[in-house]
């Protein structure tokens, strides 16, 4: 591979849309009594949740004293992540996984876990947290995927292509999947292999930065750089992320 195809892969990907931030609760059970009694509370408290309303979702958890259980744990840990404070939200879903709680929270917290620890670049700990799912035969699309872009922010190229086939066995259709695994095989040299899949993902969303930036990087790659400048430059003006700044800079020394 050339000097810029190295060049490209010392610059950061783009992070994935792994994380709905505002998960709907409605999968959440309610099976013990107390907190049936306090399902009042319960649809309040994901009012304020879905409305940003930070401080009164915090003050009806609690005003229902009932932190000792999971669902309440889980809520706590998806307010702290939506309002910023990650600290907190990891405390309350390391809580949650360590309890005897199964099904829809605990694999959630799990995936939040991974989230969270990925966006602070600790892709070993996400990757760790990941794979419990994964070796607990707990699959999907979504959790392939973040362990495609955590190896692939550790350089383990071969297998974040793995786990980035694995995701679109479950959702070959997901976009956000058709152009990281298009975007990894670029930087694996199979250019027209990955040319398919980022133009998949842009016939969902041609306006979309990052597709549109992945497309600029299949350009310079072929040493078209006018085309590819005027791709990063749409992309730019669309979100001005330093990664595409970057592979701006790049392209216009070629230029």
């Amino acid at each position: 591979m050339d000097q810029n195809s190295e060049e490209l892969k010392k610059t950061k990907k783009f992070e994935p849309e792994v994380i709905d931030m505002a998960e709907e609760f409605s999968n959440v059970s309610l099976e013990f009594d107390e907190l049936k009694d306090k399902k009042e509370a319960v649809e309040t408290f994901k009012k304020q949740y879905s409305k940003n309303d930070f401080t009164e979702a915090r003050k009806t958890l609690d005003a229902m004293r009932l932190d000792h259980y999971p669902e309440i744990m889980y809520f706590r840990g998806m307010l702290e992540m939506k309002s910023g404070n990650a600290d907190e939200a990891i405390r309350y879903f390391k809580r949650v996984v360590s309890s005897e709680k199964t099904g829809f929270i605990t694999i959630q917290s799990y995936i939040c876990l991974a989230f969270l620890c990925s966006k602070r670049a600790n892709h070993k700990m996400a990757l760790t947290y990941l794979h419990i799912l994964v070796s607990s035969e707990i699959e999907s699309a979504q959790i392939y995927s973040m362990i495609g872009y955590c190896q692939m922010e550790e350089k383990n190229f071969d297998l974040a292509l793995e786990a980035y086939r694995n995701a679109l066995l479950f959702d070959e259709e997901n976009e956000n999947i058709n152009n990281s695994y298009g975007y990894l095989l670029l930087l694996m040299g199979e250019l027209e292999e990955g040319l398919i899949y980022i133009k998949k993902a842009l016939l969902k969303n041609p306006n979309n930065y990052a597709y549109l930036h992945s497309l600029g990087m299949y350009y310079f790659l072929e040493k078209k750089y006018q085309e590819a400048m005027g791709y990063f430059r749409t992309s730019y003006n669309l979100k001005h992320h330093p990664t595409t700044k970057k592979h701006m800079e790049l392209c216009q020394k070629n230029l």
